[in-house]
This record gives structure tokens, sequence and C-alpha cells, in this order.
């Protein structure tokens, strides 16, 4: 029995720590980023709060990846406008 709990604490501690490290490379590295191109990192985390917890909640981002999210940021579709319009 106290090996069974060792082995959780042991997972949990490994999922902690995934989650720290993801949360500190999107602070730090993507707030970098985001600061050198003139936007707030915390600002956008909030915009997209809603699908970020449904992700982490599902475990999955193809329920929160609605194209509606991409185009209310106002992200161009590069790939798919220049195939229409070269006919290619």
């Amino acid at each position: 029995c106290a090996r069974m709990v060792w082995q959780v604490l042991q997972s949990l501690a490994l999922m902690v720590s995934f989650y720290v490290t993801a949360g500190l490379f999107v602070l730090i590295v993507l707030g970098l980023i985001a600061w050198y191109n003139g936007f707030s990192i915390i600002r956008y985390l909030g915009y997209i709060k809603e699908e970020l917890m449904l992700t982490i909640g599902t475990s999955s981002s193809e329920t929160a990846s609605t194209s509606a999210s991409f185009t209310a940021v106002a992200i161009p579709r590069y790939a798919s406008s220049r195939s229409r319009s070269s006919g290619t």
C-alpha cells in the first residue's frame, strides 16, 4: 500500500512539474516575444481563458480550437487565401 501511495505521489510531482514548466515557458519566453511585438501575453491569455480551461479540463486541444477564435484575434489565413487566389 505504501508503494502505491509513493507511485501516486511521484506521478503527481511529475504532473505539477510539467504544468509549472509550461507556465514558466509561456510567461517568460512567449511573454518576451509578445512584449517585443507590442502586446501583452497576460491580456491574451485572459482573452483565451475559456478555451484554455476547456483544453486543460478535457486534456485535448481539438475541443477548443475553433476557427472563430482565430478570426476573433485577427490572425490572417495566408495559406487558404493564397491557394484560392493563385489558383493552385
